[in-house]
C-alpha cells in the first residue's frame, strides 16, 4: 500500500534488493524509481560491490537527485530541498577531505576485510584490498572459508601485509574471530564497521564514526 502512494521509489540496485523491484510492478512506474547503483556511475560488473552507501561520491548523487525529485513532487517546499541537500553534501565533503588527507599519508597501503561492505570508504582513503576473493565470499555466504584460504588470510595479517582489518560486526563467526585475534597479535588495526545502520543514529553521524575508526586504526599502527 505504501508502494502504491509513492510518489519517488528508491532501491539500491545491484541484486541488492531485488524484492523492490517485484513489490513495485503494476504500483509504481519505473521513471518514479530511483536506482541508486545506476546512478553511481560505479562498475556494474560481474563482480560489483552493491553496499554503495558507503560510496561518499554516490550519496552526493542521491542527494542532488532526490532533491531535484521531491522539489519536482513538492514545488512549493523546492528551496527547503535544496539547502538541505547542499548542507548535506557539505558534510560529506569534509568527511572526502578527511579521507583524502588519510589517502596522502596511507595510500597504498593494503587492507583486509571480512567482507566487502567498507570497501569504497577504504578505497576513497587509498587503501587496496588485498584480500582473496574466496574468504569474503565464503563469509558474505555465510559457508565456511576453505581451509587453505584462512591459512592465506591469516598469513596476510600476520605478516603485516595490511595496514587495517576491517571487520564487519554483523557477520561475526567462529572464523572471522580467528582472523581478528590473528590481525591484533601481529598489531594490524582492526577497524569495526557494520552493513546496516545502527539504531538511533543518522547516516551522516554513523559515517562520521566509520571515518573517525579508519583514521584511528590507521594512525595507531603507522606508529606502530
Amino acid at each position: 500500500m505504501a508502494v502504491s502512494k509513492a510518489q519517488v521509489g528508491l532501491e539500491n540496485g545491484g541484486g541488492y534488493d531485488d524484492f523492490f523491484t517485484q513489490l513495485a510492478k503494476g504500483q509504481l512506474d519505473a521513471d518514479k524509481i530511483v536506482n541508486v547503483s545506476e546512478l553511481s556511475g560505479l562498475d556494474a560488473g560481474a563482480d560489483f560491490n552493491e553496499h554503495i552507501w558507503y560510496s561518499l561520491p554516490t550519496m552526493e548523487k542521491l542527494a542532488d537527485e532526490l532533491a531535484t525529485r521531491f522539489s519536482a513532487a513538492l514545488p512549493a517546499q523546492s528551496a527547503a530541498f535544496q539547502t538541505q541537500s547542499a548542507a548535506f553534501k557539505e558534510k560529506l565533503t569534509g568527511l572526502q577531505s578527511r579521507l583524502a588527507t588519510l589517502k596522502a599519508s596511507h595510500g597504498g597501503e593494503g587492507a583486509a576485510v571480512t567482507e566487502p561492505v567498507p570497501l569504497y570508504l577504504l578505497s576513497e582513503a587509498g587503501l587496496v584490498n588485498k584480500t582473496p576473493e574466496k574468504f569474503t565470499s565464503a563469509v558474505e555466504n555465510g559457508a565456511d572459508v576453505p581451509a587453505a584460504t584462512m591459512v592465506e588470510t591469516q598469513a596476510l595479517v600476520s605478516a603485516k601485509q595490511v595496514a587495517v582489518l576491517a571487520y564487519n560486526t554483523q557477520t561475526e563467526s567462529a572464523q572471522t574471530q580467528e582472523l581478528k585475534s590473528a590481525a591484533e597479535a601481529a598489531g594490524v588495526a582492526v577497524v569495526d564497521f557494520s552493513e546496516t545502520l545502527p539504531a538511533k543514529t543518522s547516516y551522516l553521524d554513523w559515517m562520521l564514526g566509520n571515518v573517525d575508526g579508519l583514521e584511528q586504526g590507521l594512525n595507531s599502527a603507522a606508529g606502530k
